[in-house]
């Protein structure tokens, strides 16, 4: 829909392709901004709206209460205890949700025309067993093999 409305209708970004940001920089931006927009929009609106529900639930707290009763500013209160206590649920959150953020990151390069994650994708397709190893196997992990 982004396509759409930005690129085909009013005409502000192209549709797919690539510039590398190497080459032209503000061009390459130009080229990743639709791609970038699509991808966080979802996984922000998930983590802003549980990071929200668990402030809320951590503000209500007794020792929140006991921490402004005591005098300390509303902002030392809100950065020091309720945010620090609130980031667990929402890092938890931000853990089950990278899978969706790498599904739709093949997606989103796919519709692009961008060649990375989905490029690996038709790597495993086309059997291109180098690619995909390269891929696979992490440098400091050290257990790759070229067997």
């Amino acid at each position: 829909m982004m396509i759409i409305f930005f690129s085909v209708k009013l005409g502000w970004f192209p549709a797919t392709g690539y510039v590398s940001p190497f080459e032209h920089f503000l061009k390459g931006m130009h080229f990743f901004v639709l791609p970038c927009i699509s991808q966080a929009l979802l996984a922000s609106a998930i983590i802003a709206r549980m990071t929200r529900s668990t402030m809320l639930e951590v503000l209500r707290q007794d020792y929140m209460t006991t921490a402004r009763g005591k005098g300390l500013p509303k902002v030392w209160v809100v950065a020091k205890h309720a945010l620090k206590n609130a980031f667990a649920p929402t890092l938890t959150v931000i853990g089950f949700s990278w899978e969706n953020i790498l599904g739709g990151a093949v997606i989103t390069e796919t519709i692009s025309a961008y060649r990375g994650s989905a490029a690996h994708l038709h790597a495993i397709g086309q059997r291109d067993y180098p690619i995909v190893q390269a891929v696979s196997c992490l440098p400091p992990a050290g257990s790759c093999s070229s067997t």
